[in-house]
């Protein structure tokens, strides 16, 4: 009777894994909620959804301010597409921040040999509320590189050293693709290549029974493929919107500070200096666990601190770029750090306040996030009695466009609120075919 109580879930287990599924089902119906209408910069991508951009490969090879996202925009228009719903871009999103919640929480079970009430962490920081008031698009084409950055992040803690196929296969993808999401995604590929290329001569030629006799070589092309892939995204690039960060230091930690204070919402965020401060402090203690713990490491061990010191790095360049998504992976890189390197004290300690700093900020964020989607939700309503009205294209667009297209113009907002009506997606779709104001 003993032996099968002790081999049952523990109080513990069963918390965390609840606590987990209750920020899951929580994000995933906030991403399923209101109205099937694109919103901001979702018009972007109406023109390719609904079959009317002449020149996919340009549109998805083209310059976004300073940013270059084709397999960003690629994924977003495959799922809007295939669901017939923008709001399936939001979904996709959560989803990724579900599953890697989860695998965070069960890499750190199996790092210790038991789950803790402080890895509900990790689901707390990625599943914020405050992370959906993004436009479905911007938030998938966000969530993208964090999760090819998350996949880095699982395989230096599973396999440091990439013996298995199946790790380093992944970990080769996520290189050769992080570089096609943006200005974040290169930054965080240069970042991990050290640690991927070390891994890679250490296994030229193999010295490990069970290593597969092409790792090496295979891991070191792939880095070199996604130099080639980085060059072309490079290759016509317009850097006439570059502003050198180092000559403007203010603006540079503006940016930062907000991004990292961005990770834990908006109350967070209307304090960033201070959030800022206290973050930074931690990642540099971070730093400094890390150095003596590769300096006391040997063999396996030594190449999970190299991979774990360029996670941080990843994250930190990241984050500099305004990647609000990036500090909650830095943040979740520090939680293992000092979970597999800290002494037991300020381990627990580190881990405690970080949990408490990302459950005392959801009450606020949900806040935050009822008030918008309430504002959001009465415009939605009287634009869907406008639509079962049919109220003009033209009048629709010009009565809207602060709800539908903030920034933007009534006559672009109406070429897009046609394309949507002609090829019948959602609430836009029930207009009357052909219908226009004058």
């Amino acid at each position: 009777m003993s032996a099968q109580r002790r081999a049952g879930p523990s109080v513990t287990l069963l918390v965390v894994w609840a606590v987990w599924g209750a920020f899951s089902a929580a994000a995933l119906l906030a991403a399923r909620s209101g109205p099937n209408i694109p919103v901001g910069q979702d018009w972007r991508m109406v023109s390719a959804v609904t079959g009317h951009e002449p020149e996919a490969v340009h549109w998805l090879w083209h310059q976004d301010g300073n940013d270059r996202h084709p397999a960003g925009r690629a994924i977003t228009v495959a799922v809007i597409s295939a669901a017939r719903d923008f709001r399936a871009a939001s979904v996709l999103a959560v989803l990724g921040l579900v599953a890697l919640s989860g695998l965070l929480i069960r890499a750190s079970r199996r790092a210790r040999g038991g789950v803790r009430l402080a890895d509900i962490f990790f689901p707390a920081i990625l599943l914020q509320p405050a992370t959906r008031d993004l436009a479905p698009s911007v938030l998938l084409m966000s969530v993208i590189p964090l999760a090819l950055g998350g996949i880095i992040l699982l395989a230096v803690l599973s396999d440091p050293t990439l013996r298995t196929r199946r790790w380093s296969l992944l970990t080769a993808l996520s290189m050769v693709t992080l570089p096609l999401t943006g200005l974040a995604g290169i930054l965080v590929a240069a970042a991990a290549a050290p640690w991927m290329a070390a891994c890679g001569w250490r296994h030229w030629p193999p010295r490990e029974q069970g290593v597969p006799t092409d790792a090496g070589p295979a891991l070191l092309s792939f880095i070199f493929v996604a130099i080639v892939v980085t060059g072309m995204v490079f290759s016509d690039y317009d850097f006439s919107g570059w502003s050198d960060p180092a000559l403007d230091r203010g603006r540079l930690v503006l940016r930062t500070g907000s991004a990292l204070a961005g990770a834990l919402g908006p109350l967070a965020a209307g304090r960033w200096e201070l959030v800022a401060g206290i973050l930074t402090g931690l990642v540099a203690a971070t730093c400094m666990v890390l150095v003596v713990a590769g300096h006391r490491a040997h063999d396996a061990e030594r190449y999970r601190t190299l991979g774990l010191a360029c996670m941080l790095a990843a994250g930190w360049l990241a984050v500099m770029m305004s990647a609000w998504g990036f500090a909650a992976l830095l943040l979740c890189v520090v939680f293992h750090v000092w979970e597999r390197y800290g002494r037991p004290v300020a381990s627990v300690a580190v881990q405690a306040g970080l949990l408490v700093a990302g459950l005392a900020v959801v009450p606020a964020n949900l806040e935050a996030m009822r008030r918008q989607r309430a504002e959001v939700s009465s415009a939605a309503l009287a634009l869907a009695r406008d639509v079962a009205a049919g109220l003009p294209r033209d009048s629709i667009a010009a009565r809207y466009q602060p709800l539908l297209m903030p920034g933007g113009g009534a006559a672009d907002l109406a070429g897009g609120i046609a394309l949507v009506s002609d090829a019948r997606i959602g609430l836009l779709g029930q207009l009357p075919a052909g219908s226009s104001g004058r």
